[in-house]
C-alpha cells in the first residue's frame, strides 16, 4: 500500500475528527443545561478523540523511502593497504639511505648494508625499521624469526600475509634486503 495514501487517509480520519468533537461537546453542553442522559455525548466524544488520535498517527507516517546511496564510500583494498604501507613508512623516522618507499607506495624497501660495506654504520637502525614495520603491519613474530634464521644459500625468501607479499635475502657480505610490496 502506498504510504502517501495512508497519510491522505489520516488527515481524512482527523478532518472527520475534529468536527465531531466539537459536536460531542456541544451535546455533552446541551444536555448538560436540559439535565438530559450525557451517556451519548460521551460515546461521540469518545469515538471523535480515537479518530482524531489515528489521524494524527497515520498522518505522521514518513513517506519518504530511503534510495540506496553510492554515498557510501568503499575503499579499493589496494588502496588501504598502499595507505597502511605508507603510514608504516612515516611511523618511523627512517633514514632515506636504508629505507625507502616507492613513489607509488606500493613498497617499502629495507637494506641494512645499502653501500656493501665492510664498515656498515646503518645495520642495527635498519633492522629496528624491519621489526617496526613487522609490528606496524600485524604480521605474526614468526616472520622476524623466518628473517633472522636465512642463510645466504636460501636465497631470496617470501611470504605473504593478506595484502603484502615479503621478500628477503641475506648474505653475510652485503647483509639483509627485505621489500615489503601490496599485493594487487
Amino acid at each position: 500500500m502506498d504510504l502517501d495514501f495512508l497519510v491522505s487517509i489520516g488527515l481524512i480520519i482527523s478532518a472527520i475528527g475534529i468536527p465531531m468533537l466539537f459536536v460531542g461537546l456541544i451535546m455533552l453542553l446541551v444536555k448538560a443545561i436540559g439535565k438530559k442522559s450525557k451517556k451519548s455525548s460521551f460515546t461521540v466524544i469518545i469515538i471523535s478523540v480515537f479518530l482524531i488520535l489515528c489521524g494524527i498517527i497515520l498522518s505522521s507516517i514518513d513517506t519518504e523511502v530511503s534510495e540506496p546511496t553510492d554515498d557510501i564510500e568503499t575503499k579499493d583494498p589496494v588502496e588501504e593497504a598502499k595507505e597502511k604501507l605508507h603510514d608504516a613508512y612515516y611511523a618511523g623516522d627512517y633514514n632515506t639511505v636504508y629505507a625507502t618507499l616507492a613513489y607509488d607506495n606500493m613498497s617499502i624497501t629495507i637494506d641494512t648494508n645499502p653501500f656493501d660495506s665492510s664498515r656498515n654504520s646503518y645495520e642495527s637502525e635498519a633492522i629496528s625499521a624491519v621489526l617496526s614495520i613487522n609490528a606496524y603491519l600485524n604480521f605474526p613474530s614468526s616472520l622476524n624469526e623466518r628473517i633472522s634464521s636465512t642463510r645466504a644459500i636460501d636465497g631470496m625468501q617470501t611470504q605473504t600475509y593478506g595484502d603484502y607479499t615479503v621478500s628477503w635475502t641475506y648474505h653475510p657480505d652485503n647483509g639483509l634486503k627485505i621489500i615489503y610490496e601490496v599485493t594487487p
